[in-house]
């Protein structure tokens, strides 16, 4: 047997095998943009100009004739749901207007804008003609808007559940996405 007790090894001493956790305090991306609005409405620091992948948001791309939020909502058979999904919309759109004259804003907005987009159309909306439409919203919310609500929170700028849901509904009426099949 071998005592120990006054063993002076400078560090850690361990018998056998040592597991250690590292934590990476790196910042995500949408983090570090968070910080960089933080600093930028701080500094009143304005850009006039929008960024292409933001602009390309802004340009209709309707392929199946079916265009406005509206429309695709009865097409789909949501009509009853119209009125709270333009208010929502709306609601989203005021908010991107009001900070895309921050160009961090901006970078934030195409990151959520692509990631709804790319959730819904290829995970939620393949399955909707198998979905009632309270299993859609649930699985739009625990898909989507759950996290990017979780993710997106300073004292600057925040997505809640109807911003995040509006942002479907704008992409909706921009024709990015689709309720509808057929």
């Amino acid at each position: 047997m071998v005592d120990q007790r006054k063993a002076n090894a400078g560090n850690d001493m361990v018998a056998r095998d040592k597991i250690t956790t590292v934590y990476n305090s790196t910042p995500s991306k949408i983090q570090a943009l968070l910080e960089k609005l933080k600093a930028e409405s701080a500094a009143e620091v304005f850009t006039k100009e929008t960024i292409s992948e933001l602009a390309r948001y802004h340009q209709r791309q309707s392929t199946d004739g079916i265009e406005g939020l509206e429309s695709k909502l009865k097409k789909a058979g949501l009509g009853h749901a119209y009125l709270d999904a333009i208010e929502q919309k709306e609601a989203f759109a005021k908010l991107l207007s009001r900070y895309t004259m921050f160009a961090s804003a901006q970078e934030i907005f195409v990151h959520y804008l692509t990631r709804v987009r790319m959730a819904f159309n290829k995970t939620i909306y393949p399955d909707l003609p198998s979905l009632t439409e309270a299993q859609a919203n649930m699985r739009i919310h625990t898909e989507i808007v759950k996290s990017i609500v979780d993710e997106c929170y300073t004292d600057v700028f925040h997505l809640d559940d109807e911003a995040v849901f509006g942002m479907l509904y704008w992409l909706a009426e921009q024709c990015f996405v689709k309720w509808h099949h057929g």
